[in-house]
């Protein structure tokens, strides 16, 4: 789910955690994160922030986890000036 709000987007991501590689797939507004880090200590929520910056071309500092700090599915703020840029990121 992708939802712009006054701050920025918000999307909903789901995260395997212990995957063989790194991975983002985009199915519809359905956003897949696979990280190789173990979800413990936060190790797989960094993986999955670095991964996103990267994918979204933003950097790190811009993405926090709102929702699901310790859940498989998170709802992750993207704070940027540029929501159109970032919807065709998401979209392509």
């Amino acid at each position: 789910m992708i939802r712009i709000t006054e701050n920025g987007v918000i999307i909903t991501v789901n995260v395997t955690p212990r995957s063989r590689a790194h991975e983002i797939k985009i199915e519809g507004d359905k956003i897949y994160v696979k990280v190789t880090s173990p979800p413990i200590g936060g190790k797989a929520n960094k993986e999955v922030i670095e991964l996103l910056a990267d994918f979204l071309g933003v950097k790190k500092k811009q993405l926090e986890i709102i929702e699901g700090e310790k859940s498989r599915v998170k709802k992750i703020l993207v704070r940027t000036s540029d929501q159109e840029e970032l919807l065709k990121r998401l979209r392509s």
